[in-house]
């Protein structure tokens, strides 16, 4: 649709092109004149000439006296460019233009007025001219522009954004209120909406993308058609317009931990289904041919993890961001067919069931980014203990004592003996809709609390998820699962479908979203180790970062839980499926357990992105009714290294994610697939006990603004060593990439060092060297110190040619600091006796 304007001695043309795929979302609103519509929808305008800063329209002089209304840039440590409360004269020659396209209207232009405000007395309205005319309806054929500009992102600027309140009542679908930004004065893009908003509502437009450039507009149009009309217009009120800038675009290195101490002894069956994500076209074609489709929406909301928020406020802040988001979403889909709406309290989601009508809104709606649908996908010991040495690691006092696993799964039989007294929480999330039932016991889409857990009934595959908690801690009279001192938090996520006349059990993607989330809220009354999620489905080369279930994986991990999952059982050898491909989970791949032992199975798919490997062949675990079962699958290597990570915590409660995995990868048993040549480390988990008890690691972080070159890693060895190892004992290993190379801003690197106890008791130190083009900072230190505690091994060796009837005199010096306290001497006679 093109409109050509006039005004005065000015042409402008209006080339107005709506977003591919973007449609009005709509809401019902109730409002001082009635009830209507509101429409938001995104938009460009293209302007052949914009007026000059000063120029444009003329209103009446103003004689007020400015009040004192404050207005606050939208976060602590950003500077105004501009704030705008209209207490003061409007418009001044402070940046502002106004003027009016069309010469046939009369003067129409935006100014202050009080007849409604945000906050103080005053706003500035569409359609006044500064003769204070009637605020109660706006004129036919206006093209009033309010332009601000131009300022300038260029320099040391990292973010800028638009804020302000508008209260709206228009003609629906023909009298409309636009927010624009632009880089060249000429493009403009942002929003626009029409019908009647029901009061005054917060509006902004992210400006990053305009940082760089030495010249950004904003401003603000209000166009009306020729039809008569009864309605009051828009207002503007509160605007402020903001910049992040930081004091230099140097890169900033932060290594973590400063220093390090280490005290040491002296030695003495699923099938995955195909679930790829759909493209908007595939999912409109889906809910046309059903009626209606499950989706997931992601929310224009930013989003952190929550561990790295750095505070419970800045954690509210951001929930309070999502809810309001999801509240502003689902308002504009009301009355659109939108059933079964699944909210997320801490991740930008919103899961639902749609129709085509409510599809095309979501697809076109400012609030969304995105738009996937909510796939249904299945679920994917005795042997296999020592082949991991998990006895080991047992035999050595770790069981996985005091930590829990959580089984996100089909539910647990915790009545089993295998599992007795294991079960300490339960949940499920399962969803009825007209694909699927609900399988919860108490016949609702969510349960928590004693008995919601439990195994499902009634569709196959329902024993699957107590075979898997067998796996991770089941504790028995003549094997165990890999923790058998771990527990279990039971979580049931799946649904059972009728697929051509078999009930099934698969499990929604919202479903596994609820139930990660309870585990995160959980996570402050257990020590929850890790994840299991024996599940997945689709097929993935590369990491697939976009799937929803990062966010929550990622809060997670945030607060040191690790997300372990199933790479699958559709034989690939070049691919994953989803979730394990996310980057930031854990994916684990099947080895037999026996005969042979150690050959990748060929229904285990691998793929570059795979992490580790577990016996996942004839594993031998419990199932409901208190029976066994021998199973295949990457369904039971995964809880192999689930309950591997169980383990490990309680060794070393404090380690990070990054150190268990280490510790597993780096001690694992080299593997090579067959069919592509990968090679993959199975885990070992008593290797990785001891590796893990000697690791620690250092981040490398470029905090600053511009990228970070880190020149070279190196050891130093200290000046003075009364007390240091032999030259050849090389207790100090470090684990760092090749240098130099280049992290970018808010990157970062892992460092891994392991200390060797080789030498006896004493204190050694060196320091880990690290230099950089940090301008202030290239050259950081830190301390390594080991601590090694116990007697002193001595071993004497003498010969004497005529050893009968003499005296033998000896004697030794030592720098341990405990000192000696006895010896014994063994004599070995010509006979070989002692």
């Amino acid at each position: 649709m093109k409109i050509t304007l006039l005004v005065g001695l000015t042409a402008i043309l209006l080339v107005v092109s709506f977003m591919a795929q973007q449609n009005r979302a709509s809401a019902q609103e109730q409002t001082e004149s009635g009830t209507s519509q509101l429409v938001i929808e995104p938009v460009t305008i293209t302007l052949d000439e914009i007026v000059a800063p000063g120029n444009g329209g003329n209103p009446e002089e103003d004689f007020k006296v400015t009040s004192s209304v404050e207005i606050s840039a939208p976060q602590a440590g950003w500077e105004t460019i501009m704030s705008e409360d209209a207490e003061g004269a409007f418009p001044e020659d402070n940046g502002w233009s106004v003027f009016d396209d069309n010469v046939n209207s009369g003067d129409d232009y935006w100014d202050d007025v009080n007849c409604r405000s945000y906050a103080g007395d005053w706003s500035i309205w569409a359609a006044d001219a500064g003769d204070m005319v009637d605020c109660a309806t706006y004129d036919n054929n206006m093209a009033a522009w309010m332009v601000y500009g131009p300022f300038d992102l260029s320099g040391n600027v990292i973010d800028a954004q638009l804020d302000f309140y508008y209260w709206l009542d228009s003609e629906a679908s023909a009298d409309y209120f636009y927010w624009l930004s632009s880089g060249d004065g000429a493009n403009f893009s942002g929003f626009r909406a029409s019908g009647a908003g029901g009061g005054w509502s917060p509006a902004s437009i992210d400006l990053s993308g305009h940082v760089g450039d030495p010249d950004v507009w904003i401003a603000f149009y209000f166009q009306t058609n020729s039809s008569g009309n009864n309605y009051e217009g828009a207002y503007v009120d509160n605007i402020v317009l903001s910049k992040d800038v930081v004091a230099s675009l140097a890169p900033d290195i932060e290594v973590d931990p400063t220093s390090l101490y280490f005290t040491r002894e002296a030695a003495g069956s699923g099938i995955a289904i195909s679930a790829s994500r759909s493209t908007q076209a595939e999912l409109k074609a889906k809910v046309v041919e059903n009626g209606q489709l499950p989706v997931i929406v992601r929310l224009t909301t930013g989003f952190m993890p929550e561990g790295a928020l750095g505070s419970p406020q800045a954690v509210n802040e951001q929930r309070s961001a999502i809810a309001r988001s999801q509240d502003f979403l689902l308002s504009n889909l009301s009355g659109l067919g939108v059933t079964g709406v699944k909210r997320f309290h801490s991740m930008p989601y919103v899961a639902m069931t749609v129709n085509a009508a409510a599809m095309d809104a979501l697809q076109r709606s400012p609030f969304a980014t995105s738009v996937m649908e909510d796939v249904a996908e299945e679920p994917t010991l005795d042997l296999s203990i020592p082949l991991i040495n998990a006895d080991d690691a047992w035999a050595a006092g770790y069981t996985g004592a005091g930590q829990t696993v959580a089984v996100l799964d089909t539910g647990v039989d915790s009545s089993h003996p295998f599992l007795s007294g294991k079960v300490v929480s339960e949940a499920c999330y399962s969803t009825t809709n007209t694909d699927s039932t609900t399988l919860c016991p108490n016949g609702l889409d969510s349960q928590t609390g004693a008995g919601a857990g439990v195994h499902c009934t009634g569709a196959g595959g329902c024993s699957h998820g107590t075979h898997v908690a067998g796996i991770v801690a089941g504790n028995g009279d003549t094997f165990d699962g890999v923790a058998p001192g771990a527990n279990v938090i039971a979580i049931q996520v799946f649904s059972k479908f009728d697929v051509d006349g078999t009930l099934r059990a698969l499990s929604y993607t919202s479903d596994q979203m609820l139930g990660l989330e309870r585990v995160y809220d959980l996570r402050n009354d257990f020590s929850i180790a890790a994840v299991n999620m024996s599940l997945g489905g689709g097929s993935y080369t590369s990491a697939c970062d976009s799937d929803p279930r990062k966010a929550i994986i990622d809060n997670l991990r945030s607060e040191g839980i690790a997300t372990v999952i199933a790479s699958g059982n559709n034989g690939y050898t070049s691919s994953i499926t989803a979730p394990a491909c996310i980057s930031s989970a854990i994916s684990v791949g099947a080895t037999t357990s026996h005969s042979p032992a150690d050959v990748v199975a060929g229904y285990s798919n691998s793929a570059p992105i795979l992490d580790l490997l577990a016996p996942g062949s004839s594993i031998n675990s419990s199932v409901p009714g208190g029976g066994y079962a021998s199973w295949n699958g990457t369904s039971m290597a995964t809880p192999h290294v689930a309950g591997s990570w169980a383990v490990l915590k309680s060794q070393t409660p404090d380690a990070s994610i990054a150190d268990v995995f280490y510790a597993l990868e780096s001690t694992g048993v080299p593997i090579t697939d067959a069919r592509n040549g990968l090679v993959k480390p199975r885990i070992d988990v008593y290797a990785a006990l001891l590796a893990l008890a000697n690791y620690e690691s250092l981040t490398i972080r470029n905090l600053g603004y511009g990228d970070l070159s880190v020149i070279n890693i190196s050891i130093i060895e200290p000046v003075l060593a009364r007390t240091q190892a032999k030259a050849d004992c090389a207790w100090l290993v470090l684990d760092a990439p090749t240098t130099p190379f280049t992290l970018t801003p808010d990157d970062s690197v892992l460092l891994g060092v392991t200390v060797n106890v080789c030498e006896g008791p004493g204190i050694y130190t060196k320091t880990i060297r690290i230099t950089s083009d940090d301008l202030d900072e290239s050259t950081v230190d830190v301390p390594v110190t080991l601590e090694v505690n116990g007697p002193l091994a001595v071993t004497l060796n003498w010969f004497l040619a005529e050893p009968n009837g003499g005296m033998v005199n000896f004697q030794w010096e030592t720098t341990a600091e405990q000192g000696v306290a006895g010896f014994n001497l063994l004599a070995l006679h010509d006979d070989q006796t002692v």
